[in-house]
């Protein structure tokens, strides 16, 4: 699905046909910005909240498999958390469960999840952004804090949207 993106009021007041269309789709969606060039895919970002990472993992691998693309889980935490991720221990895991050789495993510590996925997405040169979606929770239908929703509107390379198996 293509998509021009939005921003300021529009966004606010209007938002976008492609955004609306990923939160109510039970099939993944690609939105690809209006600018975007894809000329081969090599490189699939995957902004992961680790919950139910494994499960996510598996769905992804049949889309990587495709153009034997390189599968970068994404996970950010806050600078100031505490909690331990040994990252070669899950890339480990899951090279092991699902015989891809390709994953990697990557850990941003960053108070803003936009800002660190764009640097991310710039560092590797992604080709694809995945994620899942969920139904949105109370506060973040009152505050608009769909990370996922928010990079539909403002990436500047596809988005694979996913709905999660809950």
């Amino acid at each position: 699905m293509g998509t021009k993106g939005a921003s300021g009021l529009t966004k606010i007041l209007i938002g976008s046909n492609a955004v609306a269309f990923i939160g109510n789709s039970k099939t993944p969606v690609i939105a690809v910005p209006e600018h975007a060039r894809i000329n081969n895919i090599k490189h699939i970002v995957y902004a992961s909240d680790m919950l139910a990472v494994n499960k996510e993992v598996k769905t992804l691998i049949q889309f990587a498999q495709l153009f034997n693309s390189s599968l970068h889980l994404l996970h950010i935490v806050a600078p100031n958390s505490k909690k331990k991720i040994d990252k070669e221990k899950i890339k480990n895991k899951l090279i092991s469960n699902y015989k891809y050789p390709h994953i990697s495993v990557h850990i941003s510590m960053n108070d803003d999840i936009e800002e660190a996925i764009d640097e991310y997405i710039a560092d590797v040169k992604a080709d694809i952004l995945a994620m899942f979606t969920h139904k949105p929770t109370f506060f973040e239908k009152l505050f608009g804090k769909s990370v996922t929703r928010e990079m539909a509107f403002h990436s500047w390379i596809p988005l694979l949207a996913i709905k999660k198996i809950e």
